[in-house]
């Protein structure tokens, strides 16, 4: 049995119908050359043929008595692997629309919670000679970068190696489980080093928070926005259960030449990017807000050895400086916004970092839960995550894999989320939005480049393919 760390516990408890909580991804793959017409079907006969399973993928949620308190992740008895691994077919011709629709309306649905909380598509006739796998997996389970090392484990660096190792088939648990318990003088120190280390904890948050509430007396010399005080856009209506996903795939050594014209991160210039984007949306239907929108931007604390599921992020509001017209402010804003909430948590231990974020989610959590979101200014206007992927080829059985486009959750009176994968020599945007209030997020994706084009021309950089 497996507690749910609070965090984890909060998406349990703030999921509708309107907004589920799962999170996953659309991966395209290119058929080996040669590759018969049976390959994907073959593939799904591998995919559903596992006999020993690994934790989360056979695990459930057991809540206590009346649902007063945490869930746990038990084992599942009755745990049938065709349930959650499916195959369909495109119809012809298999386009990219026909694709994003169907991921569109495969990810509206909730995960039932009678059972292990996942699904995985393999989907078979996409044109151009290629496939895809569409995954979802609940966020209080799953955050983005355990997901990129869970798909990271099941591929391959050579396009020869066939031993393909399905994720709900690792065998790292049955190591946990062989594992001696400690004697009681090691539980005693355990127990000193684990208070020990809870007061440094005390002490590194009452410093954060310290200068989080310093930072809120300030007036105009900072660039930190606070919670709860964004604008309410065109973005922030309220979500229905619709959804509708665009993607968009930039060339990585574009983003790196413009960080270093511009003196600015690649994270820097993708958030620049799809502020660029926002704000001749917003300009465009003429609702602008005089007011910057701003971005919830994940930080993720986990460890670089980490196999631990669940949730081990951090988060800061970025300043997304929409309300100005030049790009160079624009990006300035945003370079400030982030290095200043930045700062705040590179004093913390990893920790002490989740706490914080832990602390600062609460009242957020409360008003999605409470449904106040209607009676108060957005907490923040969107999320934009960048996930760190692969940097080299990968494949599977062969196949290669060509493309990973996010799709992530969204929150009451948000109506869309931005993540962005970096795989190989690519950065690979996932656009999800609520279709009843942005139905255009296909134009949102194709102002994407517009607002890349603007930024090469005035720091004069060349675009590269």
């Amino acid at each position: 049995m497996t507690q749910l760390s609070l965090i984890d516990a909060g998406f349990l408890q703030i999921e509708t119908p309107e907004t589920p909580m799962h999170v996953g991804g659309l991966h395209i793959y290119q058929l080996p050359e040669g590759g018969e017409s049976s390959f994907v079907l073959e593939l799904f006969k591998r995919f559903v043929s596992g006999q020993d399973f690994a934790p989360p993928f056979h695990q459930k949620l057991r809540y206590p008595l009346f649902k007063l308190g945490i869930p746990a992740l038990v084992e599942d008895q009755d745990f049938d692997l065709n349930y959650h691994v499916r195959y369909c077919q495109l119809p012809q011709p298999g386009s990219m629309d026909q694709l994003l629709a169907l991921v569109s309306n495969l990810h509206e649905s909730l995960l039932d919670q009678a059972y292990p909380l996942w699904e995985c598509h393999l989907v078979d006739g996409l044109e151009g000679h290629r496939f895809a796998i569409y995954f979802k997996m609940h966020h209080c389970i799953l955050d983005g970068v355990s997901g990129m090392r869970i798909l990271e484990k099941c591929l391959s660096e050579s396009p020869t190696i066939y031993k393909l190792t399905l994720p709900w088939e690792f065998s790292e648990h049955k190591k946990k489980k062989n594992r001696s318990k400690p004697n009681l003088p090691t539980r005693f120190y355990r127990m000193i080093g684990f208070a020990t280390r809870q007061v440094k904890v005390a002490y590194e948050l009452t410093g954060a928070l310290w200068h989080t509430g310093l930072q809120s007396l300030k007036s105009g010399d900072t660039t930190l926005p606070l919670p709860f005080l964004c604008p309410k856009t065109a973005i922030n209506q309220e979500v229905t259960p619709n959804r509708c996903f665009a993607v968009k795939t930039f060339s990585l050594e574009s983003f790196k030449l413009l960080g270093k014209a511009a003196q600015a991160t690649v994270n820097d210039i993708v958030i620049g990017v799809c502020a660029g984007a926002l704000h001749r949306y917003l300009k465009q239907i003429n609702k602008l807000p005089d007011k910057p929108l701003v971005a919830l931007v994940p930080v993720s604390i986990r460890p670089k050895d980490s196999d631990a599921h669940g949730n081990q992020v951090s988060a800061i509001l970025c300043n997304l400086g929409t309300h100005v017209d030049n790009p160079v402010q624009r990006l300035q804003i945003i370079k400030d916004s982030s290095t200043e909430g930045k700062a705040i948590q590179n004093n913390l231990s990893s920790q002490a970092a989740q706490n914080y974020a832990m602390i600062g989610s609460v009242p957020i959590l409360l008003v999605q839960l409470l449904s106040l979101s209607t009676y108060l200014s957005p907490a923040f206007n969107l999320v934009i995550s960048n996930i760190p992927g692969p940097r080299s080829p990968m494949y599977m059985n062969g196949a290669r894999l060509i493309n990973i486009y996010p799709i992530s959750a969204l929150y009451k009176q948000q109506n869309l989320n931005i993540t962005v994968t970096s795989y190989q020599d690519s950065l690979d945007f996932g656009l999800i939005a609520c279709r009843d209030f942005l139905r255009e997020v296909n134009q949102l994706a194709g102002y994407l480049e517009d607002a890349l084009d603007e930024l090469n021309a005035v720091f004069g950089v060349t675009k590269t393919i």
